[in-house]
């Protein structure tokens, strides 16, 4: 997974207005229907990007991602680098289902 805060290429220390303006920027850049030479790819980061913003824009859940921000950032490079770790239906952080534990 990657960090929420650079998907949608801010800072950390963002402040609710350029989230915002970061968010309609990303938002019309990558819409599936201004990208369909690669529609596939452009609905994906659309959606990555539609996630990111929901959360950081939402005070209590933007502040419980800083929070565990470190670690779930961990659990995504195991599944990049091919960790034998427990199959990903026994991990309750799976990067698959993290957006399942924000409103």
């Amino acid at each position: 997974m990657k960090c929420l805060y650079e998907v949608l290429e801010i800072e950390r220390s963002a402040d609710e207005g350029t989230i915002r303006t970061a968010y309609r920027k990303l938002a019309l850049r990558w819409h599936p229907d201004k990208n369909q030479a690669d529609r596939a790819l452009a609905e994906e980061r659309f959606k990555d990007i539609q996630n990111a913003y929901e959360i950081l824009c939402d005070a209590h859940e933007r502040s419980w991602y800083d929070k565990h921000r470190e670690s779930i950032l961990r659990s995504g490079e195991r599944h990049q680098t091919g960790s034998t770790a427990a199959p990903a239906a026994q991990r309750p952080d799976d990067e698959v289902d993290l957006y399942r534990y924000f409103s």
